[in-house]
């Protein structure tokens, strides 16, 4: 199945009909959904496009092309990484992060996620320091 026939049958669970709307107030689901992780910007900048009787298919797939496109800053995957942790702490359990990288849009195989978790250096506990991982991603010192 190509991306733009998963993107229709991800907007027809949404609707009636292909030529309904999907409602503002779902948009974030919807997105979900299809496999995108929106920062409260990114959601504020899509219902702000959004016509106020809602999303149609051409705009949901317009969305989804320049979501694509972006790249996210570290900033961003700093914000949802502290997302996922109990108490928006500075350590992410590691199971949790493979939960993640074995799931979504871009998951990851088993070998990468064994490498990244084993760069990662999780503590006794099991907690991987965000800022240590980042700095892996983002190739920085």
């Amino acid at each position: 199945m190509d991306k733009a026939d998963r993107l229709t049958k991800v907007y027809q669970l949404f609707v009636d009909s292909p030529n309904d709307t999907v409602p503002k107030d779902t948009l974030k689901d919807l997105f979900s959904y299809a496999g995108y992780v929106l920062t409260e910007e990114d959601l504020q900048n899509i219902v702000n496009y959004c016509p106020d009787g809602g999303m149609n298919l051409d705009s949901f797939t317009e969305c989804c092309k320049k979501l694509e496109e972006k790249e996210i800053s570290r900033e961003e995957f700093e914000k949802c990484l502290r997302s996922l942790t109990d108490d928006n702490s500075s350590f992410i359990d590691a199971n949790t992060l493979i939960a993640v990288l074995d799931k979504g849009k871009y998951k990851l195989n088993d070998e990468e996620i064994e490498e990244l978790v084993g760069l990662s250096q999780p503590d006794a506990e099991g907690k991987i320091s965000i800022d240590y991982l980042l700095n892996l991603i983002y190739n920085e010192e």
